[in-house]
């Protein structure tokens, strides 16, 4: 027996208006047949476009074992050396590989860090968005230890602090790749020939501005990075200070300093906020296996021999990482994809299987009309 409250509460409850659609089952298995076409057309081009696509990874950390050397085996700068002067630092590899289809331009020459996890927390948060907007010379805490050049100040001296500071800029990628296509190539080519070789790429003869440097190639460096982020970083403050180290160095002071490198560590220069290959790095990744662009090729890569040779000065043992240079074309929809060309395939197939038993249900008697 219902109380009276209960039974009040019940005839409440069953005189209120309560709306619902109900829909015509042939309305809904001709939504779910045109779903299913389109998944499965948009599926099979797709597929169908990522064989025309070509992603070829070479792996170079492998043959020279680079390891970042300090203390005693570190060659110093000398007070011979002006700023700006190039440093030889690190080690060069040379990678041999082969081509076995086309690439038609734009290919794009990335390179890729395994091990390396730019969304750790502390990692994340070591930048000063304050410093690059407003105050140059004001660090933030997050940037700890890289904030300053402790090592080459003396009690005495005033506080200076690195531009940009932190962690993210201190790690920035540093190895300097170059493509060359090997063959039957005469030497007069333009300055590009080497005996059988020909120059496609020298990734290191751009300035912090993305131009190339009196070297004839067949590469670009600006538009690597995206457009919002070169907007963002080209709004940052620029320096003014003798107080700062930063990218073009000072006239004065400290070696390394003046050279616009990091305290005592030669030939690892300051990165420029206004560096497209900076700008890329800042933009971080979820993953510990990831790829950032390094410079957009505009000729067609042929099918033959090319060679890689690398100045490397990026550490990756140290944390058992791995370093490759992927070449890759690019479609409307992006990388080499055919899984997510048969996802939508098999969504699409998975639509038509609901369409089949919608009208198996009507027209049983089991459905609603």
């Amino acid at each position: 027996m219902l109380t009276a409250k209960e039974s009040i509460e019940q005839r409440r409850n069953e005189s209120m208006f309560s709306a619902y659609a109900y829909h015509s089952t042939w309305l809904v298995s001709v939504v779910l047949l045109v779903f299913a076409t389109l998944l499965l057309f948009a599926g099979m081009i797709i597929v169908h476009a990522s064989d025309g696509l070509v992603v070829e990874d070479v792996r170079y950390d492998n043959y020279s074992n680079y390891t970042y050397q300090s203390g005693n085996n570190r060659v110093s700068l000398t007070a011979s050396q002006s700023p700006g002067e190039e440093v030889p630092t690190g080690v060069m590899t040379v990678v041999n590989f082969h081509l076995s289809k086309t690439l038609k331009p734009p290919v794009y020459m990335q390179y890729r860090l395994v091990g390396f996890l730019q969304s750790f927390r502390r990692y994340r948060s070591s930048r000063d968005i304050k410093q690059l907007l407003q105050s140059p010379r004001d660090a933030g805490s997050d940037c700890f230890p890289y904030d300053r050049p402790r090592r080459c100040l003396r009690k005495q001296v005033a506080r200076e602090v690195y531009f940009p500071c932190g962690a993210i800029a201190y790690s920035m990628f540093n190895d300097s790749i170059k493509l060359y296509k090997l063959g039957s190539v005469q030497g007069g080519n333009g300055g590009n020939g080497n005996g059988n070789q020909q120059l496609i790429c020298d990734g290191g003869a751009f300035d912090v501005e993305g131009v190339a440097n009196d070297v004839t190639h067949h590469c670009e460096k600006k538009g690597i990075a995206l457009p919002g982020d070169i907007k963002f970083y080209n709004s940052a403050k620029k320096v003014t200070s003798d107080k700062i180290w930063h990218h073009d160095g000072q006239a004065r002071g400290d070696i390394y300093k003046r050279s616009g490198f990091y305290c005592k560590e030669m030939g690892h220069k300051i990165p420029s906020v206004r560096d497209e290959d900076f700008i890329v790095w800042a933009s971080l990744s979820l993953v510990d296996d990831f790829k950032k662009m390094y410079r957009i090729i505009n000729i067609t890569l042929d099918p033959g021999d090319y060679k890689l040779e690398i100045n490397e000065n990026y550490d990756v043992r140290s944390f058992r990482g791995e370093k490759h240079v992927v070449f890759v074309t690019r479609s409307w929809f992006g990388e080499k994809n055919p899984l997510l060309g048969i996802l939508l395939a098999a969504t699409g197939a998975l639509s038509f299987v609901s369409c089949l038993g919608v009208v198996i249900l009507r027209l049983t008697g089991t459905a609603r009309k």
